[in-house]
């Protein structure tokens, strides 16, 4: 689990905030500490199928050589994938707008 804190974001200037939250790691579909899940009940491990029922919006990405294959629910909900097969996992969830750098 990262937590990303800062006093300048794309939300607020000047007061010191929690902008942003990285949970999983790429090829693992476990994480530390377990059980952490969105409001919808998705988490890491939870499946692609679990991710488009309870996201009927979501956008699911391939990816390439860079980035895994990944999802989009919206612009402060994203994260990485196992594969894009019903049953392949979520691996990382990405709240927020992280820190590029």
């Amino acid at each position: 689990l990262q937590l990303e804190f800062g006093d300048v974001s794309d939300v607020v200037e000047g007061r010191p905030h929690l902008y942003s939250y990285i949970y999983g790691a790429e090829g693992s579909s476990a994480a530390t500490p377990a059980g952490l899940e969105t409001a919808e009940g998705i988490g890491v491990g939870s499946s692609v199928r679990a991710l488009l029922d309870a996201y009927p919006g979501v956008q699911l990405r391939s990816g390439d050589e860079f980035i895994a294959p990944n999802f989009s629910v919206n612009d402060n909900l994203t994260g990485r994938l196992s594969g894009l097969a019903d049953d392949d996992a979520v691996q990382v969830v990405i709240g927020g707008l992280p820190c590029d750098g």
